[in-house]
Parts: structure tokens; C-alpha cells; sequence
């Protein structure tokens, strides 16, 4: 059995090496543009899927960001 991403058989660093999967951030400073403290930790579910359908969700390029995190990759 392989400790590595499911059906890939190997590790995560034999698959990202591949040159086709990377990781990008994903914070919510990136995509949050309310101002003041957030009340979405007083949710005891979805907390993350609340952001989804907030009026304050910026939206991320994420094409653009895949692509830049590939070029440095190359580099």
C-alpha cells in the first residue's frame, strides 16, 4: 500500500516532481475582503463553505495562480 495521494502509486514527492501538480495558497487574506473580526467561527458546521456564498469573497484568478506556481517550479 503506498502512503502517497490516492491512485497515483507513489509519494507526493514522487508526483509533484512529475511537473504537473503544485500547491497554492489559498488563505483567507487572499480571498476575504471583510474588514473587522468574523463571525463565521461561531458557525458549529460549514464554516469554510460559508465563505463560498459571502458577499465579502473576493475573487481569485486560479488559473493565473496554477500557471505562475508552475513557471516558478521550472525555475
Amino acid at each position: 500500500m503506498s502512503s502517497g495521494p490516492a491512485l497515483t502509486g507513489s509519494t507526493c514527492i514522487e508526483v509533484t516532481k512529475c511537473g504537473g501538480y503544485v500547491n497554492i495558497d489559498l488563505s483567507p487574506e487572499l480571498y476575504c475582503s471583510y474588514t473587522g473580526e468574523c463571525k463565521r467561527n461561531r458557525l458549529v458546521f460549514n464554516r469554510d463553505e460559508a465563505c463560498l456564498y459571502c458577499k465579502y469573497r473576493r475573487l481569485l484568478d486560479v488559473p493565473a495562480m496554477i500557471d505562475k506556481r508552475l513557471e516558478e517550479n521550472k525555475q
